[in-house]
């Protein structure tokens, strides 16, 4: 984190001279503006991280009732304690729609970050003219020493989705479930699928490489092409 540098020792920041046909104070003001909306890009990224940190505390929530939920079965040999049983083949599923949820906090972050690097950063170089907020293309652009490594960091989080769903269809068996009735085979097959969803969704999205600079569509030129100029009053 950043800290304040205390006023008496702040330097004052260099106005970039105006191009042609905008002076100076509307410069400072679309480059105020430019930052205040940077700002609520990031708080909004923090929030979504923030959703990322509950999805998970709740996936070890349910790691944790499936616990409970299997501690009484191991000495329970009754057709009841077979019905509590196949609740077990259920908890798959649950887990990859948690790592779902995951995935589409990441994909959000990711967008807004793509608007950041793509289209606001380059907004606002052009009035200062130089680069600014470069760590999107400082991430894409190392290539020693950190992404195999950082990529397979990034992958083991999914381990707390992935694990426990697989571990659900381990208990089962261990606690003496059996393939004998449709009930039970229907059971590993949504387990199945759910595992398989939970796989699927780890390699939909992740963070660790950065977000690509590319030369996307002008939004001046789209916003033009669909928003309508007010009309002036007669």
């Amino acid at each position: 984190m950043s800290q304040e540098i205390p006023q008496s020792r702040r330097s004052p920041a260099p106005v970039p001279a105006a191009p042609a046909g905008r002076p100076a104070a509307e410069l400072e003001l679309i480059g105020s503006a430019l930052i205040a909306e940077y700002e609520v890009l990031r708080e909004e990224i923090g929030r979504y991280q923030d959703h990322q940190k509950q999805i998970m505390n709740f996936a070890f929530m349910v790691s944790a009732a499936m616990i409970a939920l299997a501690q009484p079965l191991f000495s329970d040999t009754s057709p009841k304690g077979d019905d509590v049983r196949s609740i077990l083949l259920y908890f798959s599923p649950l887990f990859a729609m948690l790592a779902g949820l995951y995935s589409d906090r990441t994909i959000r972050i990711l967008r807004l970050a793509g608007y950041i690097n793509n289209h606001l950063r380059r907004k606002l170089s052009s009035l200062v003219s130089m680069h600014l907020w470069q760590w999107e293309v400082y991430k894409t652009s190392r290539v020693r020493g950190g992404h195999p490594f950082a990529y397979a960091l990034d992958k083991i989080r999914w381990l707390v989705f992935i694990l426990p769903g697989a571990g659900s269809v381990g208990l089962y068996f261990w606690l003496g479930g059996n393939l004998s009735g449709a009930r039970s085979w229907f059971g590993l097959g949504v387990s199945a699928l759910g595992l398989a969803a939970a796989v699927l969704i780890m390699f939909l999205a992740e963070e660790t490489k950065g977000v690509a600079t590319l030369d996307e569509t002008d939004l001046d030129t789209l916003d033009h092409s669909l928003v309508r100029a007010p009309s002036r009053a007669e």
